[in-house]
C-alpha cells in the first residue's frame, strides 16, 4: 500500500509539474518574443499580451487548484452554502471560455434554459469545476470541433454536463 501511496504521489507530482511548465513556458516565450521586437507592432504586441494574460490566469487555477488539495488535505477546507443562478453561472463561465474557444477555432455552444431553478451550493466551487471541465474540453478538441454544455432540470436535481469532440479519456 505504501509502494502503491508513494508511486500516485510520484505521478502527482509529475502531472503537476507539466501543468505548471505549460502556461509557464507560454508566457516567457510571448515576452521573450515581445522584447525581441514585438512591441514595435501594435496588434502583435496586443495578441501576445493576451495571450500571457490568459496563461498566467491558468497558471492561477493551478496555483488555486493545489492550495485547495492542501486545505482538503489539511481538513481546513470550508465548503459554503448559498443560492446559485446555474444559467447564469454557466453563461459567465463560458464567456471567459470563449476566447480561448476562438483561437482554437472551436465552437462552444450553450444550451441552458434561462428558467432554472435556483440551486443551493458553492458558486465558487461549482465555477472552478465547470472552468476545469470546459478547460479540459477546450484543450482536448480539435480546431473545428465542438465542447456543448447543457443544463436541465431532472426531477429535484438540476444536472449541468459538458461533452467534446476531442479524443476523449481512454477506457482504461
Amino acid at each position: 500500500r505504501a509502494r502503491k501511496l508513494e508511486k500516485m504521489r510520484t505521478e502527482f507530482v509529475a502531472s503537476v509539474t507539466h501543468e505548471l511548465r505549460t502556461p509557464l513556458t507560454a508566457i516567457r516565450g510571448f515576452a521573450e518574443t515581445l522584447l525581441d521586437g514585438a512591441l514595435d507592432d501594435p496588434d502583435a504586441a496586443r495578441h501576445f499580451v493576451g495571450i500571457i494574460k490568459q496563461e498566467s490566469e491558468s497558471l492561477a487555477r493551478l496555483i488555486e487548484d493545489l492550495l485547495d488539495l492542501s486545505h482538503i488535505e489539511s481538513g481546513k477546507w470550508k465548503m459554503y452554502r448559498e443560492p446559485i443562478q446555474v444559467a447564469q453561472l454557466v453563461q459567465e463561465t463560458a464567456d471567459r471560455m470563449a476566447p480561448k474557444a476562438e483561437e482554437k477555432g472551436i465552437a462552444l455552444e450553450i444550451h441552458v434554459p434561462p428558467e432554472l431553478p435556483e440551486v443551493t451550493g458553492d458558486p465558487g466551487r461549482l465555477a472552478q469545476v465547470l472552468l476545469n471541465l470546459m478547460s479540459n474540453a477546450l484543450k482536448y478538441t480539435p480546431q473545428g470541433g465542438t465542447v456543448s454544455v447543457r443544463a436541465w432540470e431532472e426531477g429535484p436535481w438540476v444536472r449541468v454536463s459538458v461533452t467534446d469532440t476531442g479524443v476523449g479519456i481512454p477506457k482504461a
